[in-house]
């Protein structure tokens, strides 16, 4: 429960000294965007302990999903970073991580450059790695990015792909 702690002290639920001990520890720690050098360093220790407690023998991750994790704002912080990777671990087919093995939330994300333009490149290998994983089948393509059928034409045209050659 996210309370007050002035209301806390109040109800006595919070000892107040207790309350102004705490306070005089500041602790400043930088978001995860503000920390990018920290992304892979992360990376590899929560791939290392999912391994380990998942019994996996997992790699690491593509340099493809390596980039869109240092474009990804990560408004989730360090524990979002984790828990993308807790899923990726435990779905791998393979023995690195691909985009195909991202979580839709993080795979389908507008990664953008710090213009806010966004990176083509990593539109197009997102969008030809989840029809590869498909087997060229757009509908479950575009579900598995977390966007519609037509959404996902719409994509692949502007970026000048053709989904049937992934078929």
């Amino acid at each position: 429960m996210n309370k007050p702690p002035l209301d806390c002290i109040k109800n006595g639920t919070l000892r107040a000294d207790l309350f102004y001990r705490l306070g005089s520890v500041t602790l400043n720690l930088p978001s995860l965007t503000e920390r990018r050098d920290d992304i892979e360093l992360l990376t590899k220790y929560f791939v290392d302990q999912y391994n380990a407690s998942m019994n996996k023998n997992i790699l690491g991750v593509s340099r493809d999903v390596m980039g869109v994790f240092h474009t990804y704002s990560w408004p989730g912080n360090v524990r979002e970073l984790e828990t993308v990777l807790e899923r990726a671990v435990a779905l791998a087919e393979g023995d690195v991580i691909g985009l195909s093995d991202l979580h839709a939330r993080i795979s389908a994300a507008e990664v953008s450059a710090p213009t806010g333009k966004p990176l083509p490149g990593h539109e197009a290998k997102r969008l030809l790695a989840a029809l590869e994983r498909t087997a060229g089948n757009v509908r479950e393509a575009a579900k598995l990015l977390g966007i519609s059928r037509g959404g996902f034409y719409v994509k692949l045209k502007k970026l000048g792909l053709n989904p049937d050659e992934y078929r």
